[in-house]
C-alpha cells in the first residue's frame, strides 16, 4: 500500500520529502547506543517465564527515560534548522526516535523469548493500520477535504501507527514494566553489559544501513528532490520483494542462538542457498510491478530503470543482512563484521564520489552500489569460509550468473517472452548450480506434507 499508493497520492516532490524523512529514520536505531541489541544478545532464546521480571522493570524504566531525553534533545535541536521543511522533518525524527526505539525494545524482547505468534499478530495489525490509513487519506482526497497528500500529514499517520503498536506491546509485557522492581544500583552492571555487548552490533547494523543507503544519500545530497523521489521510489518497489524475506531474520537469530555452534556452521552454506533460491525466484515480481507502474503511476516510469538495475542486488544484500550478520553474532565475531563494514563503507564513499564526479548521473551511482554490495559479500563470506573451514559451494557463481541473466533478459521489450525466458533460465541454472540445496529444500517440504 505504501510502496504503490502513497507515491500516487503525494506526487513526486512531496514523496521526495517523505523519503528524506524515511532516509534519516534509519539512523534512529543508533541512538539507543547498543542497548536494545545487548538485550537481545543477553536474553536471546530465554523463555519468558525464566526472565527476572524485577530486574527488567528497572531496566525498562531506565531505557524509557533514557530515550525520552534523546528524543527531546533532537526535537529542540531541530528548531535551529533554518530551512522550514527540514526543520519539520527532523522534529518528526525526534518524535520517531523515542517511539521507534521503545517499540523496538519490546519487539526484540518478544523476539528473544521466541513468541513469534504475537509478533505475527503485531505485523498483521501494522499492515491493517497502514492500509486503513492509506485508504482513509485516499477517500479524503477524493471528497475534496485534501487537495493532495502532504508529506507531513502521512508522517503523522506513520507515527500514530507505531504508537498504537507500542501500546499493544506495553499491554503484552506490562509485567516487565509495572510492579515491584530491583533497585537501580543492582541492575546497573547489567545495563552497562547491554551497552557493552550491544554497541558493536548496533554500529555494525548502522554501518550496514549506511552502505545499503549510501547511494540514496548521495542522490539526496547532489540531486534535486524530484530526482531523489524518483530514485527512492525504485527502492520502495524493491521493498515489495524484501518484505517477505526479512521475516526470516527475526526467527533465525534466536533459533541459531539455541543450537550448537558447530551445527549452525554446518547449516551456513545451506541457509545462504535457500535465501538465494528464494530471492532470485522472487525477482519475477519485476514483471507485474513494471506493468502496474506504467498503468497506475506513469509519472514514476523513470524509476523503472533504477528498479531493474538495483533489484538483483537484493540477493546479495539479503545474504548479508539475513544470514551472514546473524552468523557473525552467534559466532561472537561482531567486531570482525564491524571492521569489514568500516572498510566497505570507506570504499563505498570513495567509489560513489568518484562515480558522481565522472558521470554525474543517478544511473552510474546505482551501478556502483551493485559492485559495493558484492565487495561487502565477498569479504564477509570469504572470512567465514576460511576461518570455520566451510566447504566450498557455487553460491557466488550462481549469484553473479543470475544478476547478469536478469539484467539482460529484462531489457527485452516483450514482457511475456522476457518472463518466460527468465523463468526457464532460473530453473536450469538453479538445478545446475544449486542441486544439493534444491534436494534438501524439496525433501523438507515432502516431510512436512
Amino acid at each position: 500500500m505504501v510502496g504503490l499508493f502513497i507515491p500516487k497520492l503525494m506526487g513526486i516532490v512531496q514523496y521526495g520529502y517523505y523519503k528524506i524523512f524515511a532516509l534519516y529514520t534509519v539512523y534512529a536505531a543508533l541512538l539507543h547506543f547498543g542497548f536494545i541489541d545487548g538485550v537481545l544478545l543477553y536474553y536471546g532464546g530465554t523463555p519468558f517465564n525464566e526472565l527476572n521480571k524485577k530486574d527488567l522493570r528497572t531496566i525498562s524504566k531506565f531505557f524509557m527515560f533514557f530515550q525520552l531525553i534523546i528524543g527531546c534533545i533532537l526535537i529542540i535541536g531541530s528548531q535551529f534548522i533554518p530551512i522550514l521543511v527540514y526543520r519539520i522533518i527532523f522534529t518528526f525524527i525526534g518524535c520517531y526516535t523515542f517511539i521507534f526505539n521503545m517499540f523496538t525494545y519490546f519487539q526484540l524482547i518478544n523476539q528473544a523469548v521466541m513468541d513469534f505468534s504475537f509478533l505475527a499478530k503485531m505485523n498483521l495489525t501494522q499492515a491493517i493500520f497502514t492500509s486503513g490509513s492509506v485508504l482513509l487519506l485516499f477517500i479524503l482526497i477524493k471528497l475534496g477535504y485534501l487537495n493532495k497528500l502532504n508529506y507531513y500529514v502521512y508522517i503523522i499517520f506513520f507515527l500514530l501507527n507505531y504508537i498504537f503498536l507500542l501500546i499493544n506491546y506495553i499491554k503484552k509485557y506490562k509485567t516487565i514494566i509495572f510492579g515491584k522492581k530491583t533497585p537501580f544500583k543492582q541492575v546497573l552492571p547489567n545495563i552497562l553489559t547491554f551497552f557493552r555487548i550491544g554497541i558493536p552490533v548496533t554500529i555494525s547494523y548502522q554501518i550496514a544501513s549506511l552502505i545499503l543507503n549510501l547511494d540514496n544519500q548521495f542522490i539526496s545530497f547532489f540531486f534535486n528532490t524530484r530526482t531523489f523521489g524518483i530514485y527512492s521510489f525504485a527502492y520502495s518497489l524493491i521493498s515489495l520483494t524484501t518484505t517477505v524475506v526479512t521475516a526470516i531474520s527475526t526467527v533465525l537469530f534466536p533459533y541459531l542462538n539455541r543450537i550448537d555452534v558447530k551445527d549452525a556452521v554446518k547449516q551456513y552454506s545451506t541457509n545462504v542457498g535457500y535465501i538465494l533460491l528464494l530471492i532470485y525466484f522472487a525477482l519475477l515480481v519485476y514483471y507485474p510491478v513494471h506493468i502496474f507502474v506504467y498503468w497506475f503511476l506513469p509519472e514514476y516510469i523513470p524509476s523503472l530503470v533504477y528498479f531493474r538495475l538495483l533489484l538483483p542486488g537484493v540477493g546479495i544484500s539479503s545474504c548479508i543482512s539475513l544470514i551472514i550478520f546473524n552468523y557473525y553474532k552467534i559466532l561472537n565475531e561482531s567486531k570482525r563484521y564491524l571492521l569489514f563494514g568500516i572498510i566497505v563503507l570507506a570504499c563505498a564513499v570513495v567509489i560513489n564520489y568518484i562515480v558522481y564526479l565522472v558521470f554525474q548521473t543517478p544511473y552510474a551511482i546505482a551501478l556502483a552500489s551493485l559492485f559495493i554490495l558484492f565487495l561487502w559479500y565477498m569479504l564477509n563470506n570469504g572470512y567465514l569460509h576460511m576461518k570455520y573451514k566451510i566447504s566450498s559451494d557455487n553460491h557466488t557463481i550462481y549469484m553473479l550468473i543470475m544478476i547478469i541473466v536478469f539484467e539482460f533478459i529484462t531489457q527485452l521489450n516483450n514482457y511475456i517472452l522476457s518472463f518466460m525466458i527468465y523463468s526457464i533460465l532460473y530453473g536450469i541454472i538453479t538445478y545446475a548450480l544449486e542441486n544439493k540445496v534444491c534436494r534438501k529444500f524439496f525433501s523438507k517440504i515432502i516431510k512436512k506434507i
